[in-house]
């Protein structure tokens, strides 16, 4: 039994996906704050009412965890991985449409906590972590 050893280990992948993934989505998170003023000139929204949608996602994100961790379980990490990008995608790809506050409530107050998808990346990291071991 001849093996040949690939020079090229696939954990790494796995490491640069995670991290990929981590960065965008501290961007995504923070992308609020960066809107602020923009909002406020371009739509007339009072600071208040922008920073309350970080408020209600970030009060959502905490009363979630605990459901997400069973969705993990039940479904799998990379269904539940995969659920998760899939809304934040479409979130993100509808955000120019907004043309209300409830709007951008409902999708950057509600979506972007309610989905979990860095516990999910998290997870799914933990998971494969034992590839980077092996080394």
């Amino acid at each position: 039994m001849n093996q040949t050893k690939s020079k090229f280990y696939y954990g790494w992948i796995i490491v640069l996906l995670t991290f990929v993934t981590l960065l965008v989505s501290a961007g995504i998170r923070s992308m609020p704050s960066v809107l602020m003023i923009p909002f406020q000139e371009e739509f007339g929204w009072s600071r208040a009412a922008i920073s309350s949608v970080a408020s209600i996602g970030i009060l959502l994100y905490g009363l979630v965890g605990p459901f997400s961790a069973a969705l993990l379980l039940r479904f799998g990490i990379r269904k539940v991985v995969l659920l998760a990008l899939s809304v934040l995608g479409a979130s993100l790809a509808v955000t120019p449409l907004i043309n209300s506050l409830w709007q951008f409530d409902l999708l950057w107050g509600s979506r972007f906590r309610t989905c979990k998808w860095n516990d999910g990346q998290r997870a799914w990291y933990h998971c494969q972590q034992s590839m980077v071991r092996q080394t």
